[in-house]
């Protein structure tokens, strides 16, 4: 079973990453739910897609798509990598997939919890307006 200070940290840390992406006045949704098998925790934007070549590439360390915008956005490149240390530390697997027509989604999925751990309903969804 997942630790859960992962997943807090793991969570707090894709939420801040699509903070600083998505654009004014765009949304960000956390979804959180299991099937029979599976755990997911699911972070999607609407800012930008994130081209496929660089879809692997950006769990690395230090790496940023567009290194031009590295001081304006901040961060040091390390936040994907850590999460995915972190999800890998618990068993799960994260990758990320294309929103159409804009955005992403980070999806997070751990081995699903025993039976008397799990969430009362199928899914959750909390959504976050950028003003």
């Amino acid at each position: 079973m997942a630790n859960e200070d992962n997943i807090h940290q793991v969570i707090v840390s894709l939420l801040e990453n699509a903070g600083k992406y998505t654009p004014d006045e765009g949304w960000i949704h956390l979804i959180l739910k299991q099937d029979d098998h599976y755990a997911y925790v699911m972070v999607e934007d609407s800012g930008p897609s994130i081209p496929d070549d660089e879809k692997k590439k950006v769990f690395e360390r230090f790496y940023r798509i567009d290194k031009s915008r590295s001081s304006e956005k901040g961060g040091s490149g390390l936040g994907l990598s850590i999460v995915k240390q972190l999800v890998e530390i618990d068993g799960g697997k994260i990758w990320v997939e294309d929103i159409i027509p804009s955005g992403c989604k980070f999806i997070v999925r751990y081995g699903a919890p025993p039976a008397v751990c799990q969430w009362p309903i199928p899914v959750i969804r909390i959504i976050i307006i950028i003003i």
